[in-house]
């Protein structure tokens, strides 16, 4: 369960940033709905309160700016050799914060 998660963050950050508007100095009402709508995509209802929590987090932990930083690292690895992603360390310990240990 933690894997897929994982990897529905991954892609949520991924679609939420590579939108051109995404260039305020702030999150957004439309920043939170893109990331839920992509993290839920494939997980659903029972993946909801986990995506909610790691948004959540990543608005109160993340820099607006790092955010953007992410996801261009993100669509680097992912357009370079078609390798799972790898979240950076700061991201990825906001991201373990949520995702339940069993699983």
């Amino acid at each position: 369960m933690a894997l897929v998660i994982g990897a529905l963050v991954v892609a949520a950050v991924v679609v939420v940033l590579t939108r051109p508007e995404s260039t305020t100095a702030d999150y957004s009402d439309r920043d939170r709905s893109d990331f839920l709508a992509a993290c839920t995509a494939d997980g659903g209802e029972p993946v909801q309160g986990t995506c909610e929590c790691i948004y959540d987090r990543l608005v109160e932990h993340v820099p607006y700016e790092r955010y953007l930083e992410v996801d261009a690292q993100l669509a680097a690895q992912g357009s370079a050799n078609g390798q799972p992603l790898e979240l950076p360390d700061d991201v990825h310990a906001v991201v373990a914060g949520c995702v339940p240990a069993s699983g």
